[in-house]
């Protein structure tokens, strides 16, 4: 066990490390593992939270214990490395446009919206494209908290990363974070898929009003839609031999 005290030593530059790193030896003894595994898995521990400090470092200098243990539990839910980096770079140009104490908030928000969203199931990917989307369209700490309860809302929907896809894309559209949940269900996805196919069967031009434009996103979207004599799909009704 002298290799694992070394590994609580290792550790003790910050409690949460430490404690961490103490919580999966006792875990590892509960479950009877050998010393050898024990071992191995607080070297991980340790590794994890030292690069989570790395990370807190660049974004809040001089404070990286704010964000340290929130760093590492997305990196233990299924956020990668490089996706943690990507976040925290798209992150740093921020502090000067908003200032530092407003910076804080939205980073320590930043940080808990991507580690929550791939603990429901989206993928490390998809999870650091909804991050950078959302700041993108200058998202603040309130909206990051109103984008998390998004997804919070929709957790029980059958694919968590067809609902981050819609999200993203309803983003990319100017709909802001308190609208998107309409865009996050199964019948809004099929109403998107009518209005991108159409329903009439005739060729032109028409004018879609997607969910949310109005009312609280306060402009209206309008979309040019090319409507092709093709099939329909199961959304509308229609198969391939009528729609010919």
């Amino acid at each position: 066990m002298a290799q694992v005290e070394r590994q609580i030593h290792m550790a003790d530059l910050n409690r949460e490390s430490r404690d961490a790193v103490a919580g999966k030896v006792l875990e590892g003894i509960a479950k009877h593992i050998s010393p050898a595994a024990i071992t191995r898995a607080t070297v991980k521990v340790r590794e994890r939270y030292a690069f989570a400090m790395q990370l807190a470092e660049k974004v809040l200098p001089g404070k990286p214990m704010a964000l340290a243990g929130i760093v590492a539990d997305k990196l233990t839910s299924g956020l990668t490395p490089q996706d943690a980096e990507k976040v925290v770079a798209v992150l740093q140009p921020r502090v000067q446009q908003l200032g530092k104490d407003r910076f804080v908030g939205l980073a320590t928000e930043t940080v808990i919206t991507s580690r929550d969203i791939v603990r429901l199931g989206v993928s490390s990917a998809t999870t650091t494209n909804v991050i950078r989307t959302a700041l993108a369209t200058g998202d603040d700490a309130t909206s990051m908290q109103t984008l998390r309860q998004s997804f919070n809302e929709q957790r029980m929907q059958s694919s968590m990363e067809q609902v981050a896809r819609r999200y993203i894309r309803a983003m990319e559209m100017g709909i802001p974070a308190k609208a998107l949940y309409r865009y996050g269900t199964d019948s809004a996805a099929a109403a998107e898929k009518n209005a991108m196919q159409g329903g009439s069967g005739n060729s032109g031009v028409r004018e879609a009003v997607l969910p949310g434009a109005e009312g609280e996103a306060g402009t209206r979207v309008q979309v040019a839609l090319v409507v092709q004599a093709v099939e329909v799909g199961e959304a509308v009704g229609v198969n391939s031999a009528s729609a010919c």
